[in-house]
């Protein structure tokens, strides 16, 4: 995993259906939390129910992944009679599929990211003969780990007719950063 990092995802909150035009985006604090400015509501406001949509852009950064959840978010608004307004929020997951969806009341949204590095290194060697042709096939080639714990697997290659050797790349992982692999 990686570290988290102030203003690294970006999420975005839009109204849906009838509710007055909201686009709003915003990023990550250093903690994970999402603050949206301050939708305000006004006595012309009262009686009625608005939906906003809640989602994740995928900023494509290289090892993330990016949750694709979508968060419905319900606010509904009432005239208390005493010149207050009293607005409820309910936030619910959306599940399902687009023709058939589905709602999951959930006390927050959360959105989830993970981040997986990897690499990896192509062995490739030549091999030269003197006196004669070389043959493809005629030499066969081993790269073999020499760790219990190498994520990599011991492999035998032939070589082309031109001498070269390759074998397949060598892959690593984060979990394998610090570590030195040995190959005979």
């Amino acid at each position: 995993g990686a570290d988290l990092a102030a203003d690294q995802f970006e999420f975005t909150l839009t109204s849906t259906g009838n509710t007055p035009a909201v686009n709003q985006t915003k990023r990550n604090d250093a903690d994970g939390n999402i603050t949206f400015d301050r939708l305000s509501y006004t006595q012309d406001d009262a009686g009625n129910t608005y939906t906003y949509l809640l989602t994740e852009t995928d900023l494509g950064a290289a090892g993330y992944s990016y949750d694709t959840t979508a968060y419905r978010v319900t606010v509904t608004i009432t005239d208390n009679g005493d010149g207050t307004l009293k607005v409820e929020q309910k936030i619910e997951k959306i599940g399902g599929t687009a023709a058939n969806p589905s709602y999951e009341e959930v006390e927050e949204a959360v959105f989830k990211n993970t981040y997986t590095a990897e690499g990896s290194i192509l062995v490739e060697a030549t091999k030269l003969l003197d006196g004669r042709a070389l043959a493809a096939g005629q030499i066969s080639f081993s790269l073999t780990p020499q760790s219990q714990d190498d994520p990599n697997k011991a492999q035998t290659k032939a070589n082309a007719a031109n001498g070269e050797i390759v074998f397949d790349a060598l892959t690593y992982s984060e979990t394998d950063i610090g570590k030195d692999y040995t190959y005979i």
